[in-house]
């Protein structure tokens, strides 16, 4: 029937963030958001085993209101 394509769960995440990293937070920074500055924010991997990534951003609008954006990729969700 034809030859499957498979990839391991660690791959998958790796390709999943670097399509977010790539595509996802310049557009995001377009509209104004930046890496947020909160000692406790999260910015790229949070475990050493490679179980996920998060990122977490934010923008200042007009009228004095923070808005947050969180982003996790996490091995278990495809």
């Amino acid at each position: 029937m034809g030859d499957s394509f498979k990839i391991s769960a660690k791959e998958l995440l790796i390709t999943r963030n670097n399509i977010f990293v790539d595509y996802g937070i310049p557009e995001l920074e377009k509209n104004g958001y930046v890496k947020s500055p909160f000692k406790t924010s999260w910015f790229g991997e949070y475990d050493s085993n490679i179980r996920g990534y998060s990122y977490e951003l934010c923008k200042l609008t007009n009228h004095n209101h923070l808005h947050d954006i969180t982003v996790n990729i996490l091995k278990e969700h495809k």
